[in-house]
């Protein structure tokens, strides 16, 4: 079984992933978060590190469409070694989906052309969450951040930019995710997903 959690930068998708897994987990629930390794995204980081002194500069440095396609190339991989052997004995919990990835290339002006041709490949996940905070809030989090500094994209401006990206991909793939809000407790929703989980694994027995 597979959920997805998307949000835009600063939603918690991080946090809220964790939690779940953990909640699921106290309730003898098999659970683990997942993303990709990515190690294309982290080479051209690295790459703007040390061409620019920047790892974001990618940002307006590089050409959109490639940077989008690395980040495509960590995703087939994903798919390739992880997502397309996911069965129902247990819960992958993923920290970001394509979703998000088509969602930064409609922010980026890319065409994420190889995405949408095997956006076919990728499982549908099971549950489908989106964290619902405005780019105020994500913003005000990001600044409080320790941990990483802040990049070009994460100002508010280019929040509320990647806010209407999400919107478009809602519309452009008739993407209908269950809206979690930060008042939501994580243990409702690690019922909601043991549930699903248990109806799904009954339905396949059958």
């Amino acid at each position: 079984m597979i959920v997805s959690l998307s949000g835009i930068d600063g939603s918690g998708k991080t946090t809220r992933c964790q939690a779940l897994v953990r909640s699921l987990r106290e309730r003898g629930v098999p659970a683990l978060s997942g993303k990709p390794a990515y190690e294309a995204n982290e080479a051209v980081k690295d790459f703007c590190e040390w061409a620019y002194g920047d790892r974001f500069a990618y940002f307006d440095q590089l050409n959109n469409e490639f940077y989008i396609s690395c980040l495509v190339a960590d995703w087939l991989s994903y798919l390739a070694r992880v997502l397309s052997k996911v069965g129902t004995t247990e819960i992958l919990i993923c920290d970001r989906y394509v979703y998000d990835v088509l969602a930064q290339a409609i922010h980026m002006n890319a065409q994420a052309g190889v995405l949408r041709q095997l956006w076919h490949l990728f499982p549908r996940p099971d549950i489908d969450y989106w964290l619902e905070v405005s780019p105020e809030v994500a913003h005000e989090r990001l600044e409080s951040r320790i941990e990483l500094p802040m990049h070009r994209a994460e100002s508010l401006d280019e929040l509320r930019v990647l806010q209407r990206a999400y919107r478009q991909v809602a519309e452009q793939l008739d993407w209908k995710p269950v809206v979690v809000k930060d008042t939501t407790d994580t243990d409702d929703l690690a019922e909601e997903v043991e549930q699903t989980w248990q109806r799904i694994r009954m339905a396949r027995a059958t």
